[in-house]
């Protein structure tokens, strides 16, 4: 019944996280009515990505390019502690917090005890090694989503730390009570936020 580019579009928006089909429909018919400037202006929006953002090669968030993200390449930051992260919109709202100066690592996804997630475990293990051959990093914190799949992969890196990083002098925290059961750290309040990293444990 719709035309070629509508049902395109509609499957592109399914792949969206949290969107199903009817969500999905309700946008490309938004894009729809839309003129054409403004077609025009997300389409290079979306182009744009390819050529002008990359990850950072140190913690993973955007970056210009494939290089240093600001809060890498801002000497001001603390680099001696290290929050580790599932997604770039947790590192985001913690950010827009403003009570954290560490730096961070991003996974990218939780470590499934069923699934291969390759991708965040050679995260890991790449953040493991830096964290045995350099001196500087005093604290890791593990500030993951307070659910089922953000606690498994909680004890994971607890885990992997006992296991590689033995005798070294880091301290492993994880994020303390303030994130309820089942929340998630990108819709956390600030006052929600600095309860669970004030009682870090």
């Amino acid at each position: 019944m719709l035309p070629k580019p509508l049902q395109e579009l509609q499957q592109i928006f399914e792949k969206f996280p949290g969107i199903g089909p009817r969500q999905a429909s309700r946008f490309s018919f938004f894009l729809l009515k839309q003129p054409p400037e403004e077609l025009e202006r997300m389409a290079d929006a979306i182009k744009s990505l390819t050529k002008e953002v990359g990850l950072c090669n140190t913690c993973y968030l955007p970056a210009s390019g494939s290089t240093s993200c600001v809060v890498c390449s801002d000497n001001k930051r603390d680099n001696s502690i290290i929050y580790i992260v599932e997604k770039e919109s947790d590192a985001i709202a913690m950010e827009d917090a403003k009570m954290f100066n560490g730096t961070y690592l991003v996974l990218g996804e939780n470590i499934s005890p069923i699934g291969k997630s390759d991708a965040a475990k050679e995260r890991l293990r790449t953040f493991l090694k830096k964290v045995k051959n350099e001196n500087n990093i005093k604290e890791v914190v593990l500030a993951l989503n307070n659910t089922r799949e953000g606690n498994f992969t909680t004890m994971y890196i607890e885990e992997m730390f006992k296991k590689n990083i033995e005798g070294a002098e880091v301290k492993l925290t994880r994020l303390g009570r303030g994130l309820s059961t089942g929340s998630e750290l990108e819709y956390a309040d600030e006052e929600t936020l600095r309860n669970a990293f004030e009682n870090r444990r």
